[in-house]
C-alpha cells in the first residue's frame, strides 16, 4: 500500500548493522545500489536498506528516501560530497510506494523515445512507435498498429481501444479509414470473466455478446436476483456489529499493537483506536470507527523516525491470508479533515490486501484502496490511489497504480473484482482502474484497514507532518466488509449479496478456506 506490512519492518531496521563509512563514495542517480552498501550524500553517510535502482528524474535521493536509505550521521571524511543533479527535495510524482521499504515513482526505468505532442495529431502522422519494455506515463503518446494513443496514466502494455483501459485512442495516422472507438470494446465490464481474452477484438463489425446494455457502463450488467442465494462456500462477511474488540478477535481479526512502518520507523499503534458506534443515518446499524491521531511536527523528525511527541494509528487485519482471486468489498466513510487540531498531515486511510512480508524473499501480492485527503506522494490534492504490487521490492514492471484526484469525503463503497491476468477497482460502481499483466496479484493475501501518517514529502519538499506539535485526530468508519472467492460481482450484486445477509441476521459468515 504505499507502503507494506509492517509485521516485521521495525525489527528489521532494528536489525540493520551501522557501519563507520570513512570515505563512504558519493551517491549518484541512474545507479543501483545493493542493501547494505554505503554512499556519502549532502554531509552524511548514508546505508542502503533494500536493493534498487536510483531511477534518473525519481528524486530518490538517500535524504528525500529514508525507507531506502538509513541515516548514519555525517560524513566522517573530510571532503564534502557533491551536490546531486536532482533537488533532494524532489518527491516521487505519480507512484505511491510499498509499505516494505520503499518508496514508488512513476519513473520509467527507460524513457520512451517518442516525444509527446501538444495537440492532436493529423491524419497520416505519426508518433513515434510504441515499444515494449517502456513504461509510460500519463501524457505521453505513442503510435501503435496505424492508430496514435496518449497514455492515461502509468502503463508498460500495448495500446486498446478499451475506452477503460490505459490508452486514449487519438485517431488513426495511417490515412486508413478511423476506427470507431465505441465499437473497439464491449458495452459493459462483464463480471464473470474480467480476463482481457473474453473482449472482442477492435473489429468494429463485432457485437458483444456479454451485455445487453446498448451503451457503456462503469459495472457489470447483469442484474442480481431479489433475494440472491447466500453461497455456502468461498465467503467471508463481517457486519461489523460488535460491541467490543475483544468481539473482533473471536472472529479471526488481528488488532495491531506494535511500533514499525510503514510511516515513521517508530511509529506508534493501539488496538485501542477501534471503537464501534450506532450508525446516525441507519437505525439499528452498527459502524466500526478507526481513529489516528499525533503531535508530532515535522521538524522533529530525523531521517524516517520522530525525535519527539507521539503518534496512534490503528491497523485491523484478518488473522489468515486465503484471499486471492474474487470480489473484495467494502463500504466505508472517509474524511477530509481531522476531529480535532488543525488540518493538513499527509495521513492514509486504507482497505486493501497483502502478502507478509519477509525482507527480500518472495513470493509477494498487495492490493490497495489508499485515500490521502491532505494529499502526499507527489500530489498536493485530496487523492484515491490504486494499485497491485506482484514483487516486494518497486520495480516499475511489477507495480502498477493510478490516482484520482478529487475528494471522496462520505460514504463509498470500495469493490476490487481479481482474477488470473486481471484486477479492476471500483467506487461505487465506476471503474477507476483497470489492469492486466505480471503485476497482478498471484498469492494469498491478508484483509486489512489502516489510518496512519505518511512522512513522505510533499510536491514542495516540506514534511507529511505538519509543522505544529498540537494533537490532530482523523477517524474513517466502516461499514462491513466482504469477500467473495472465485466470483467477480458487481456492485449491485454486492450490495444485494449484503441485504440478504442482513436480512437474515447474519453479521459475521466465514465459510471460505
Amino acid at each position: 500500500m504505499q507502503q507494506t506490512t509492517n509485521f516485521l519492518l521495525a525489527g528489521l531496521l532494528a536489525s540493520v548493522t551501522l557501519i563507520a563509512h570513512a570515505a563512504a563514495p558519493a551517491w549518484q542517480e541512474g545507479a543501483t545500489y545493493v542493501a547494505g552498501s554505503s554512499v556519502s550524500y549532502a554531509g552524511h553517510d548514508y546505508q542502503a536498506l533494500v536493493t534498487h535502482t536510483a531511477f534518473v528524474g525519481a528524486g530518490w535521493t538517500p535524504s528525500a528516501s529514508p525507507t531506502l536509505w538509513r541515516d548514519l550521521g555525517p560524513s566522517s571524511g573530510s571532503v564534502a560530497t557533491p551536490a546531486p543533479s536532482v533537488a533532494p527535495t524532489i518527491a516521487p510524482t505519480t507512484v505511491p510506494s510499498p509499505k516494505p521499504t520503499v518508496i514508488p515513482s512513476a519513473a520509467p526505468t527507460q524513457a520512451p523515445t517518442a516525444t509527446p505532442s501538444a495537440t492532436s495529431p493529423a491524419t497520416g502522422n505519426c508518433l513515434a512507435a510504441w515499444q515494449s519494455g517502456i513504461a509510460y506515463t500519463a501524457g505521453q503518446r505513442v503510435s501503435y498498429q496505424g492508430v496514435n494513443y496518449e497514455a492515461k496514466w502509468w502503463s508498460n502494455t500495448a495500446p486498446t481501444n478499451d475506452q477503460w483501459g490505459a490508452w486514449k485512442n487519438l485517431g488513426r495516422c495511417d490515412g486508413a479509414t478511423p476506427t470507431p472507438l465505441a465499437s473497439a470494446t464491449p458495452t459493459a465490464i462483464p463480471s464473470a470473466s474480467p480476463s482481457p481474452t473474453a473482449k472482442p477484438t477492435a473489429t468494429p463489425t463485432i457485437t458483444p455478446t456479454v451485455s445487453p446494455s446498448p451503451a457503456p457502463v462503469v459495472t457489470p450488467t447483469p442484474s442480481p436476483s431479489a433475494t440472491p442465494a447466500i453461497p455456502s462456500t468461498g465467503l467471508l462477511f463481517d457486519d461489523f456489529s460488535y460491541s467490543t474488540i475483544s468481539q473482533l478477535g473471536n472472529n479471526g481479526w488481528s488488532l495491531r499493537s506494535w511500533n514499525g512502518g510503514p510511516g515513521l520507523s517508530n511509529g506508534q499503534w493501539s488496538p485501542n483506536n477501534i471503537s464501534f458506534v450506532a450508525d446516525p443515518q441507519q437505525s439499528g446499524n452498527t459502524l466500526m470507527r478507526l481513529k489516528a491521531s499525533t503531535a508530532i511536527s515535522g521538524d522533529q523528525i530525523v531521517g524516517n523516525a520522530a525525535t519527539a511527541g507521539s503518534s496512534s494509528q490503528v491497523e485491523l487485519m484478518t488473522s489468515d491470508s486465503i484471499y486471492l482471486n474474487g470480489t473484495w468489498a467494502a463500504r466505508m466513510y472517509f474524511n477530509d479533515a481531522p476531529l480535532r487540531g488543525p488540518d493538513g498531515d499527509s495521513v492514509i486511510q486504507t482497505f486493501f490486501g497483502i502478502t507478509r512480508y519477509l525482507e527480500g524473499t518472495e513470493p509477494y501480492s498487495e492490493i490497495d484502496f489508499e485515500y490521502l485527503p491532505n494529499g502526499g506522494w507527489g500530489i498536493d490534492s485530496p487523492t484515491m490511489w490504486t494499485g497491485t504490487y506482484e514483487i516486494a521490492a518497486y520495480d516499475p514492471l511489477n507495480h502498477v497504480a493510478a490516482s484520482t484526484v478529487k475528494s471522496f469525503a462520505g460514504w463509498h463503497t470500495l469493490v476490487m473484482n481479481v482474477a488470473d491476468g486481471d484486477i479492476r477497482f471500483y467506487v461505487d460502481g465506476k471503474l477507476v482502474q483497470s489492469y492486466s499483466g505480471i503485476a497482478q496479484p498471484d498469492n494469498p493475501m491478508f484483509i486489512a484497514f489502516q489510518l496512519w501518517f505518511s512522512n513522505t514529502a510533499m510536491p514542495d519538499g516540506r514534511s507529511g507532518f505538519l509543522r505544529s506539535t498540537e494533537l490532530r485526530e482523523y477517524q474513517e468508519d466502516v461499514d462491513w466488509v466482504l469477500h467473495l472467492k472465485d466470483q467477480q460481482l458487481s456492485l449491485a450484486e454486492v450490495e444485494a449479496l449484503v441485504a440478504n445477509l442482513r436480512s437474515k441476521g447474519l453479521g459475521f459468515v466465514k465459510n471460505i478456506k
